[in-house]
């Protein structure tokens, strides 16, 4: 297979998994209900944020605007870059890292875009319906990005911890947690994407020996 063909291949497959298991959660879970993913280490725990990734959110419509055009922005230098790399014939484990990167960007840019328009709202009572007239809990632009990965490698209770350790550790629901962030696939995609990007160098295969 083509180098472009496999990019595309990848991008396409990142894109389509972010969004069914998305569209699953938006569809089939109230916000706050949880069940185990894999085992009891990695849950799915449904939430919502205004539009950044592990939690962090822009309110308003003006930052939701803001952070929808700066999505796209850095959305056309990825494929811009992307495409230029494929040209120059650079190795392909570096450019799949902006791919991730890509994919992950559009994924959560089709959530802050068009679920307020086509889904209503979550509740913690209430299942979200898909509304194909457009009549969604928000207009475009002002949609919420659906999480639903919570990694569970730490989860102590106050009375179990060590004395030692400091009450600031410990969350609202009086448990120490090792990681509190809830994040999805796109969020994943575009640490895998920066990671890959960091320690992988723009080189040619010319410039540099190597089958990838």
């Amino acid at each position: 297979m083509k180098k472009s063909y496999l990019v595309f291949v990848i991008f396409f497959l990142s894109l389509i998994l972010d969004q069914t298991l998305k569209l699953f959660i938006k569809l089939n879970y109230r916000i706050g209900q949880e069940s185990n993913f894999i085992g009891d280490w990695l849950k799915l725990y449904f939430i919502e944020n205004n539009g950044m990734a592990l939690n962090y959110s822009f309110i308003g419509i003006n930052g939701k605007v803001f952070l929808v055009a700066l999505r796209l922005i850095i959305a056309f230098v990825l494929t811009f870059f992307i495409f230029r790399f494929l040209k120059k014939n650079i190795r392909l484990i570096p450019v799949l890292g902006l791919v991730f990167i890509l994919a992950g960007t559009i994924g959560n840019l089709i959530d802050n875009t068009f679920y307020g328009l086509f889904f209503s709202e979550s509740t913690k009572y209430s299942y979200s319906e898909f509304l194909a007239n457009g009549n969604g809990y928000a207009p475009a632009f002002d949609g919420k990005v659906v999480d639903m990965l919570q990694l569970n490698l730490v989860d102590i209770s106050k009375e179990n911890a060590p004395k030692w350790l400091p009450d600031m550790f410990y969350g609202y629901d009086g448990r120490f947690k090792l990681f509190r962030f809830v994040f999805n696939l796109a969020d994943l995609f575009i640490i895998i994407g920066v990671v890959i990007a960091l320690f992988f160098d723009f080189k040619s295969k010319e410039k540099q020996r190597s089958i990838i």
